[in-house]
């Protein structure tokens, strides 16, 4: 019965499901509507068996979740065709799903790099700024440093230049500029 499938496919996962549409306790459409509300079920692929011909009720089914649906009698080597095929499908979409959890993985990896990164690169930064400043503060001493040697050095020089002045007053001249 429907209830005892659902039991036996929480406790074994199989790889595919081959359901009967008439079930006791719980039909096909029910089986399908509740094993595709279960997350641990929703990815096991189903194929629907049924007498019923009726393109009303295959298209439900279809619809509700079950990936295939033969209408009985049918050949055991279609059958097998088919549950082949969709055992195919089953593996190449849980590569296809490692691949991108590992690939998410790789993302996460490279935003955490690129994160640690930055802030790397915001303390050089912040560094570089600091520095900067610390430049800029020396160069305004150093400059105003030389700017007041410079200016009395121009001052004396003037005063030589525009005065008669003894040798030996040119001397304590010469001294105090060099001094300075």
């Amino acid at each position: 019965n429907g209830l005892e499938g659902l039991t036996k496919a929480h406790e074994t996962r199989p790889d595919l499901i081959l359901c009967d549409f008439m079930m006791p306790k719980m039909n096909g459409e029910q089986f399908i509507k509740e094993m595709r509300t279960q997350p641990e079920l929703r990815a096991i692929p189903l194929i629907m068996l049924s007498a019923h011909a009726d393109p009303t009720i295959r298209i439900q089914l279809l619809q509700a979740g079950a990936q295939d649906y033969l209408i009985k009698p049918f050949s055991p080597e279609e059958l097998h065709a088919r549950i082949a095929n969709l055992l195919v499908m089953k593996q190449a979409r849980e590569i296809l799903q490692e691949d991108l959890t590992s690939q998410s993985q790789d993302i996460i990896s490279l935003t955490n790099e690129v994160i640690l990164q930055k802030h790397d690169l915001e303390n050089a930064n912040q560094q570089l700024t600091e520095m900067s400043k610390r430049q800029k503060d020396f160069i305004s001493i150093v400059s105003h440093e030389f700017r007041a040697a410079l200016t009395g050095i121009q001052g004396f020089s003037e005063l030589l230049q525009s005065e008669d002045f003894s040798p030996t007053e040119v001397k304590d001249y010469a001294s105090d500029i060099h001094t300075d």
